[in-house]
């Protein structure tokens, strides 16, 4: 018989899946509010379409998700949420008003919360509990990943190939995941168990991915208030394109 799966070789299309899904989101974040501001948006409405309404429906995204998987499983959720995302990124390509670009950016978050259903394949597949730690470990480095090469990304694409063109990419990337993860990605959940929330806060772990959950939404949502607020100071005083906002994301992204 064959020998079975690693548990690097189970998890590696979820960590994929992450490091795509936020590769997106900041890879898009510092090109989003040049085009907002190109289509008449006001500084508040700037800071919406870049980053509020797309964490407002992640945090309801993420919820709804963690729900579906433990009812149908982790695995179409996954699917579903990358091309979800994708999707929402092909259709901003084609708004234009920043209102129907906000749209779009809130279907993203909400199909975009997927982050916790990677969590619970994580606790699904390491059975030793010594192993957990080093395995979200791994998820971390994935989500960090992701915002160090997403605004390089976003500034090369769009030095090149202009604005709309990073959202082709990273719609392009999302659909390659999804094919990877459809191909790849295992079914994890167990049958029969139904893990409420009174059961889960009875879990010795639910404290400490409680407070991962919330230091990385504290982590991406300071980055993406910085990135969206920066064009509203800078382009004014230094002229700044995208370039150098990438540039300096880049850098934070790093650090």
């Amino acid at each position: 018989p064959d020998p079975p799966p690693s548990i690097l070789g189970l998890l590696l299309p979820a960590y994929v899946t992450v490091f795509v899904d936020f590769l997106g989101y900041s890879a898009t974040v510092v090109i989003l509010p040049y085009i907002a501001m190109e289509q008449g948006a006001s500084a508040f409405e700037v800071m919406c379409a870049t980053s509020g309404v797309f964490y407002a429906g992640q945090m309801f995204g993420s919820v709804a998700m963690g729900y579906v998987s433990d009812a149908i499983g982790r695995r179409p959720v996954v699917l579903l949420s990358l091309l979800g995302v994708s999707l929402s990124y092909i259709w901003c390509i084609f708004t234009k008003d920043v209102y129907s670009l906000m749209a779009a950016r809130l279907v993203g978050g909400v199909t975009g919360g997927s982050l916790p259903v990677v969590q619970a394949i994580v606790l699904d597949v390491t059975k030793d509990p010594s192993k957990r730690a080093e395995c979200l470990s791994r998820v971390s480095a994935s989500f960090g990943l992701a915002f160090a090469v997403g605004p390089a990304l976003g500034a090369v694409v769009n030095e090149y190939f202009g604005k709309r063109a990073v959202f082709a990419v990273v719609a392009a990337l999302g659909c390659a995941c999804s094919l990877y993860a459809a191909l790849s990605l295992q079914e994890t959940a167990r049958p029969n168990i139904k893990v409420g929330a009174s059961k889960w806060k009875q879990h010795n772990a639910s404290r400490v991915v409680g407070l991962s959950f919330v230091a990385m939404f504290g982590t991406a949502y300071a980055f993406s208030c910085l990135t969206s607020a920066l064009p509203l100071f800078y382009v004014p005083m230094f002229h700044w394109s995208a370039r150098e906002l990438g540039i300096v994301a880049t850098l934070f992204g790093v650090s």
